[in-house]
């Protein structure tokens, strides 16, 4: 789902950047969703959730793709300043450019930044541009996801693991939540591990290296479902897709996947809301809410996935237009009977990054003055709360 790829630095020319630059009329009503390409389908569904919230709160989007290249990324968003744009959704592999793009923003505009953010910072740390962080919640339906795999397996087998891309916090996601569950199986023998860089090709190539080496696979873990079913090419090849796979992502082809067999299950993340919802986040901001110095962090609960229950998760991924109501999730627009539309949340940094901290050391003084005093005053709780009490419809 998200390819942490790092490039050059050396900034190129506008004319060589691949990104769409319509002409609007407001650019102040425009929203820039920036990744780093289109050809994955889960932004592809991501963009879609942004353009529909859009549309229904009377904004626009554009979209920018910076290839392997963070560089143009920071170009891009320098550029957007330039020419009016105060909304920006990103995706910047393993966090770099967040300071260079909060600073370009400065107090012109907001930024939301989904998945990957260095750890044991915050988003106020980086400035008030910072707007909040999204994410899921992967953890607990990966550990879940491979547990229900691991029970159909009798609690013994050979597994192979692929994760995604070292480093960023969905890649961590599937790391603690597949861990959790070998760790809770002493039956089941890991016979390799290497990723899959969220590819079909590079996934294909691995998995046939993989069946070639060990006559007997009987469960592949993987991170995204775009390798898994790069796996599954390689599997048919091999004439082995009596393996099964857990995976994640959940996206439109992930669950047709796992509808036709030959994903075993998935982990829902719902591209499309988490484009719409971090869409109607940033109209608030810029249209005067104000959130607390804890609603700067949020994830998405997921769900997991199988055969039993396919057919709703398909049906409300392919529905469009999609069962949200944009403007009632709005904070502005309803004020005191705004929802969510889905098990959103706020998340406690502290415990955050005791989990998610790809390994670093905590430091010292590193979480903001103003945050620490209010988790330590038992706001986050409280916030918590509210959200729950909030979450309203659902479609599921």
């Amino acid at each position: 789902m998200k390819l942490g790829v790092i490039g050059a630095v050396g900034v190129p020319s506008l004319q060589a950047l691949d990104f769409v630059r319509p002409s609007y009329a407001d650019s102040t009503k425009t929203v820039a969703n920036l990744f780093d390409s289109l050809a994955d389908e889960w932004f592809i569904d991501e963009v879609a959730g942004a353009a529909e919230a859009a549309a229904a709160l009377g904004l626009t989007t554009e979209n920018m793709t910076f290839g392997n290249n963070p560089a143009s990324q920071l170009s891009q968003v320098q550029d957007g300043v330039t020419r009016g744009i105060q909304m920006f959704a990103v995706y910047a592999p393993l966090g770099q450019g967040l300071t260079q793009m909060v600073r370009f923003v400065g107090d012109s505009g907001h930024l939301a930044f989904e998945y990957d953010i260095p750890p044991w910072t915050y988003p106020s740390t980086y400035g008030p541009a910072y707007g909040f962080y999204v994410n899921d919640r992967i953890a607990p339906s990966a550990y879940a996801s491979a547990k229900r795999l691991f029970e159909s397996m009798g609690g013994k087998g050979n597994v192979v693991v692929m994760s995604a891309f070292p480093g960023g916090q969905h890649n961590e996601g599937g790391e603690i939540g597949f861990k959790q569950a070998l760790d809770e199986f002493p039956g089941i023998k890991v016979l390799a591990k290497a990723p899959g860089k969220y590819s079909r090709e590079p996934a294909q190539k691995l998995m046939s290296d993989w069946l070639v080496q060990f006559p007997q696979i009987d469960a592949l873990l993987s991170y995204a479902d775009t390798q898994s079913l790069g796996a599954y090419t390689a599997m048919q090849q091999a004439g082995r897709t009596n393996i099964k796979i857990a995976s994640i992502n959940g996206q439109i082809e992930g669950l047709q996947a796992v509808k036709d067999g030959k994903i075993t299950t998935t982990v829902f993340l719902n591209p499309f809301l988490i484009g719409g919802w971090r869409t109607v986040r940033l109209f608030d901001l810029m249209n005067g809410w104000k959130p607390s110095v804890l609603e700067r962090m949020f994830w998405l609960e997921s769900d997991i996935v199988d055969q039993s229950n396919v057919d709703k998760y398909l049906s409300l991924a392919k529905s469009k237009p999609s069962p949200y109501d944009w403007k009632k999730m709005s904070r502005t627009l309803n004020p005191d009977n705004w929802e969510s539309q889905g098990r959103w949340y706020p998340i406690n940094p502290v415990d955050f990054w005791k989990a998610h901290n790809l390994g670093k050391p905590e430091p010292a003084d590193w979480l903001p003055a103003d945050v620490k005093a209010a988790v330590d005053a038992g706001e986050f709780e409280k916030l918590l709360s509210e959200y729950k009490s909030h979450i309203g419809r659902t479609p599921i």
